[in-house]
């Protein structure tokens, strides 16, 4: 990870980091109303422009994504607009919104590693599509944010940099390398 000299750089670093964990937490970190951070994330532009239906025998059982309309249908409801870079944002290459969607279908994708994955609700609920929505806002949020992102790294990489010889030794005496203590069982630790 290039750590750049500059403090100014690297102030600018850290305030797009706190923007990224601010949507990456819903809001929940980070949160600076004066930086433009309230504690939950706003609207963006997708809207449930139709609704799923919540009869337990609609529930949906497939999404589909129409990149030229920028539709995202859920069962029988719909979701717009959605850019292309919203549905296909992915993290360490997992296409973040289909993914979401796959664990919530009538027939679940995903791997099931106990019997409480199989436990899902009857019917699609106004839950389910407000938990979407926020979704697709962090999402949006997040690709605002990739020029900014790409932008800065170009900047730091070109700025001069901080090397590991720059930086102090961690030897076995350093706090982060000590072992945990523990407290004994029913004591606390001051």
């Amino acid at each position: 990870v290039p750590m750049t000299r500059e403090a100014e750089l690297f102030d600018e670093a850290a305030n797009l980091g706190r923007q990224v964990l601010w949507l990456h937490t819903y809001g929940d970190r980070f949160a600076d109303p004066s930086a433009g951070r309230p504690p939950h994330i706003p609207a963006g532009r997708a809207k449930n422009t139709r609704p799923v239906s919540q009869e337990p025998e609609k529930y949906p059982e497939e999404y589909e994504y129409n990149e030229g309309c920028q539709e995202l249908r859920v069962g029988d409801g719909m979701f717009a607009p959605v850019s292309p870079e919203v549905w296909q944002y992915e993290v360490s290459g997992l296409p973040v919104v289909s993914s979401w969607l796959g664990y919530r279908m009538r027939s679940r994708a995903g791997r099931i590693s106990s019997r409480l994955d199989e436990i899902q609700p009857e019917r699609w609920t106004a839950e389910l599509t407000d938990q979407l929505l926020e979704l697709l806002w962090v999402v949006e949020g997040l690709v605002a944010l990739e020029p900014a992102q790409r932008a800065l790294f170009e900047r730091i990489v070109k700025a001069p940099l901080l090397e590991e010889r720059d930086l102090p030794p961690l030897g076995n005496e350093h706090p982060a390398r000590k072992e945990p203590s523990f407290a004994p069982q029913g004591q606390l630790m001051v």
